[in-house]
């Protein structure tokens, strides 16, 4: 007998909905030597919750079948933990609040088995499988899978993950893990999504934010000029940077530092190396929104293309003050006069990458994308990049 396959390197997940065949690969991966572990396998990962996303220690029978007042969850932190443990291992599963979960850092690969619902509905009904779940003996159920079949791929893919097709053999799928591990973390093969063209420094940071800050029509508008003095604020909005000495670029770094010091004072505490980089246009949906209470609501997703979407339908949740200011520029927002770089952080250029400075100009952008709106072909962003930036409460 030869040596076990080993299979791909790093976390890799495979989710799709119920009949996709997650199960049968991994029995398959398993007989290969693969360290692949069913979901429903981790104890903890998986649970019931009401609508409300309250914990059910148990669920009637009838529950089960008319899965109408509860949902299967997954859970954050044990999700973490197992991550922890396993540096080598795919997890095969699939949980209602998955798509809410901030995957992308915790997995190096993310796979989306996609087959057509005629395929789904005949491995359903197969008198071989091993649960009753979406049988067409429970209607609701049935139908809970036919809306995952058909809505489940659209947000796969908004959310970047790689589609395998579920009606490949178990042995073809392994093998396509194994073809695709020079893809990025984020399913593309294509070369860097942010391109890095010059070095920067934490002055920068302060100056760009500063910029950013004095031309919004905010408190902050006021406070700046109160404490730069009427010429350095002055300076500051008209962008023209040489000549400041450096006691004005210390007034500056005190000044930004002053208006958000839990936010930003723990960020740039990481050495984090500062660069300009190019963004293009599509990638500007995948960016991150601030870890912040006041912006999870509107998309739990955390991702700018998310967020935008409910800024322009309108969406209960949005804080008000983030509508009220969207609404306002939008309409006259010009892209080429943009005063102040866009902040964003990330711990390598293939991200993700959250935004520290420039959520509703990059959501207005991001917006425009949507709706077929002429926007620029890249982004000029000041990105921080390095290993810590993961450790920032807002990353």
């Amino acid at each position: 007998m030869g040596s076990p396959i080993l299979g791909p390197k790093g976390r890799i997940l495979i989710t799709g909905p119920s009949g996709s065949g997650k199960s049968t690969l991994c029995r398959f991966f398993r007989e290969r030597g693969v360290n692949a572990v069913d979901g429903d396998e981790v104890r903890g990962l998986g649970r019931a919750v009401d609508l409300e996303g309250r914990h059910l220690r148990r669920i009637t029978k009838e529950q089960w079948r008319r899965i109408e007042d509860w949902r299967f969850s997954w859970h954050e932190p044990t999700l973490r933990r197992f991550l922890a443990r396993n540096p080598n291992v795919v997890l095969l599963g699939a949980a209602d609040n998955m798509f809410d979960l901030d995957l992308a850092p915790l997995f190096d690969r993310r796979f989306f088995l996609r087959a057509k619902w005629s395929t789904i509905r005949a491995r359903l009904d197969n008198t071989d499988r091993d649960n009753d779940w979406g049988r067409v003996s429970q209607p609701a159920q049935r139908e809970w899978v036919k809306n995952a079949v058909r809505e489940w791929p659209v947000t796969a893919k908004a959310r970047r993950f790689e589609f395998i097709n579920a009606e490949l053999s178990p042995a073809r799928i392994l093998r396509q893990l194994g073809d695709s591990s020079g893809q990025d973390r984020h399913g593309d093969a294509r070369d860097g999504r942010l391109k890095l063209i010059e070095d920067a420094s934490p002055t920068d940071f302060f100056w760009e934010f500063a910029r950013a800050e004095v031309q919004n029509d905010r408190r902050h508008d006021r406070m700046y000029s109160r404490r730069l003095g009427p010429n350095l604020f002055a300076q500051v909005r008209s962008g023209k940077k040489d000549g400041i000495v450096r006691s004005e670029l210390s007034l500056i770094r005190a000044t930004v530092l002053s208006t958000r010091p839990e936010y930003l004072r723990p960020l740039l505490r990481l050495g984090l190396r500062w660069s300009f980089g190019e963004l293009p246009a599509q990638e500007l949906p995948h960016l991150r929104v601030p870890n912040l209470d006041i912006f999870r609501p509107t998309a739990p997703s955390r991702l700018l293309g998310d967020f935008a979407l409910a800024l322009d339908r309108g969406e209960r949740g949005v804080w008000r003050p983030v509508a009220r200011n969207y609404r306002r520029i939008r309409p006259r927002f010009d892209p080429g006069r943009m005063a102040g770089v866009p902040i964003v952080v990330g711990t390598s250029p293939q991200g993700p990458l959250t935004i520290v400075e420039g959520l509703t100009r990059l959501s207005i952008l991001a917006s425009r994308l949507r709706r077929g709106e002429p926007v620029p072909a890249t982004s000029r962003l000041l990105v921080g990049l390095g290993p810590k930036a993961r450790s920032w409460r807002f990353f």
